[in-house]
């Protein structure tokens, strides 16, 4: 049977939540195991940072559309670029 595997890895999600826009990112240590039916992970989260994002209708209305992982990316970039400044 293989062996466990472990390493980093970083998440992002976007969730609405009561009418409010909340990016969360997290990142950690993960270990991956093989199991009889599949594996079986654990994630350690060391860093997680939720940013309000609000409740701007254009904000909200851009999230909805969301369809693909390109349209995340470009979300997640404008967040950053505009918390940089």
């Amino acid at each position: 049977m293989e062996e466990c595997r472990g390493g980093s890895y970083a998440a992002a999600t976007v969730t609405l939540r009561g009418g409010k826009a909340v990016l969360e990112m997290a990142s950690g240590r993960y270990k991956k195991c093989p199991t009889q039916s599949g594996y079986n992970a654990e994630y350690t989260d060391t860093t997680v940072e939720r940013i309000e994002l609000g409740d701007d209708p254009e904000i909200l209305n851009f999230i909805k559309s969301i369809k693909n992982e390109g349209d995340f990316v470009a979300l997640l970039e404008a967040v950053l670029q505009a918390a940089a400044r």
